[in-house]
């Protein structure tokens, strides 16, 4: 997987949290360069410390004039887009008695739209350059109930439906699309996760018992972007342990 990436410029937004992080990280080191994007600034000094085949660009997804900004930047530093990561998401605790129209659209705002945003955005640049790969960053959240995390759930559920479409109307441009569905990763995005009790009782439930690092979700997604999936377009894995076997 060294040069996995040799020469490719991606995209990786949902940069600066635990999972953006350790993907920017292994993009690099697969011979990649890459433009890490999140709305929180701390990101920026990971780009610093991974060096100048890393730069960051202040972005949230729901902006789509801040998306010409995020491209424009990828094509002025290193020239091209090859492909997009779209890593960054919300997550929370809901139930469907509880759950507002106000909070669900918060979900569909950055979970689906936010990527549709980002697929958009990339396109001409990938059709200039006859193609490129498109992973979206779902969950096993979209292939099984979630009690507890029911906006959360459902946003990714659609995220399936978007990046399946999306895969059937860009294959004739050459951009493939394909989706990554973790299970539980080590790294948490609900500020209140579970408890480290919590998570041996889920890593109990996983048939290779324990719950998965946060590099290999990010191998996974790498894997999806590089010419090794080259025929691979409209697929999901999910990097989940055989929970959902």
């Amino acid at each position: 997987m060294t040069a996995a990436l040799s020469g490719k410029v991606v995209i990786l937004t949902g940069a600066a949290g635990g999972q953006g992080r350790v993907a920017a990280r292994l993009i690099v080191k697969a011979g990649g360069k890459v433009v890490m994007t999140d709305r929180d600034p701390g990101g920026a000094g990971v780009a610093e410390e991974i060096g100048p085949d890393a730069c960051f660009v202040a972005h949230d997804v729901t902006d789509q004039e801040g998306w010409v900004r995020v491209v424009a930047t990828a094509l002025d530093r290193f020239g091209a887009v090859d492909a997009l990561i779209n890593n960054a998401a919300i997550a929370g605790r809901d139930s469907v008695e509880t759950l507002t129209a106000d909070r669900m659209r918060g979900y569909f705002d950055v979970n689906v739209i936010g990527t549709l945003n980002g697929i958009q955005a990339v396109l001409p640049a990938m059709r200039q350059s006859g193609g490129g790969s498109i992973v979206n960053i779902a969950s096993i959240s979209a292939l099984r109930a979630t009690p507890g995390l029911v906006g959360y759930g459902v946003s990714k559920w659609a995220l399936r439906g978007l990046t399946r479409n999306a895969a059937a109307e860009l294959a004739g441009d050459k951009v493939r699309v394909n989706l990554v569905l973790p299970g539980a990763v080590s790294v948490s995005m609900i500020k209140d996760g579970p408890a480290p009790s919590d998570k041996q009782a889920v890593a109990a439930q996983v048939p290779l018992g324990r719950v998965a690092e946060p590099e290999e979700i990010a191998r996974t997604a790498i894997f999806m972007a590089s010419d090794a999936a080259s025929y691979v377009t409209g697929a999901e894995i999910a990097v989940d342990g055989g929970w959902c076997a």
